[in-house]
């Protein structure tokens, strides 16, 4: 069975949602600060960083997690990875303490969500 990759997943999912609010991919790059190139590739399942996916749901009036949330993404349906190289994503979100710290920053404001991304970077390093 092939498994859709994340990047796959959250470029759909993305673009569905830039879709339902009839804005261009040129509207959605001018609104976010990325070139039209990058966003058609993110759109085409391009596996971008958190930093460029949230400027993305800024941009698009969502957050981050209602958008993995709503599509399940980064979970495998029916059984859980036996190997390394069919984990598709590195934010363990069936994990109970990983539910909870997107719940709390899922009501943060935009700007309170920058600091927390940055004290957890700074804290915990970045890869």
């Amino acid at each position: 069975m092939k498994y859709e990759t994340f990047s796959k997943k959250l470029g759909r999912r993305l673009s569905t949602i830039r879709q339902d609010r009839q804005m261009t991919q040129a509207q959605l790059a001018r609104e976010s600060g990325l070139s039209l190139k990058y966003v058609s590739m993110i759109e085409s399942g391009t596996n971008p960083s958190i930093r460029t996916i949230m400027k993305v749901c800024d941009a698009l009036g969502t957050d981050i997690a209602e958008v993995m949330d709503r599509e399940g993404i980064g979970t495998l349906p029916g059984r859980k990875p036996t190997k390394l190289s069919e984990v598709q994503i590195d934010l363990p979100v069936d994990d109970p303490q990983m539910k909870k710290l997107l719940t709390f920053v899922r009501k943060l404001d935009t700007d309170d969500r920058r600091r927390a991304l940055r004290l957890l970077k700074t804290t915990f390093g970045s890869k």
